[in-house]
């Protein structure tokens, strides 16, 4: 039972680093979209948040998925915020494909800029909206994965609270 508990506070000390890391990198990508125009290679956030935020899940889920005992769910206002991104984050998704039609991708053909996925001229938009669609994929990627984060910190810190090991 004590090394269980020694590898479920490692589990969870760890799972909340990599999530409170995560959160903070999400805010500052996600703010940034709203701020600037960012360059296309700033999407490698995302491969650092991807990570981070399955870091997290895992921590939360595999060093004792046959013991439900340590489980503590968060306190119900901290459920709600939670509850409110995701709201948020699904609202930048349905944003993000009402705007550019599920593009994944945006290129210059004929002269003319056009959001594209696999090949498929999507639709003709601006050289704005050209120009936008790496904030937008940051935007919808960064709200999801923070909302991941911040729920799995929130169940990861009740359950060091509950048993002791925060």
């Amino acid at each position: 039972m004590g090394e269980n508990s020694l590898v479920r506070g490692i589990a969870c000390r760890a799972g909340y680093i990599a999530s409170l890391a995560n959160i903070v990198l999400c805010a500052v990508a996600h703010v940034a979209t709203f701020v600037t125009i960012l360059p296309p290679q700033t999407t490698f956030v995302l491969f650092v948040a991807f990570p981070l935020a399955i870091v997290g899940v895992a921590a939360g889920r595999i060093p004792w998925q046959r013991d439900r005992s340590w489980f503590v769910p968060p306190p119900r206002h901290e459920q709600f915020v939670s509850a409110l991104l995701l709201v948020y984050a699904l609202a930048m998704w349905v944003y993000f494909f009402r705007k550019t039609g599920g593009a994944s991708g945006a290129d210059i053909i004929q002269g003319q800029y056009v959001f594209t996925d696999k090949a498929r001229i999507l639709k003709t938009v601006t050289e704005h909206e050209y120009r936008m669609l790496p904030n937008l994929v940051i935007r919808s990627f960064t709200a999801l994965f923070g909302w991941m984060s911040f729920s799995v910190a929130l169940t990861l810190r009740a359950a060091m609270a509950g048993n002791g090991t925060e």
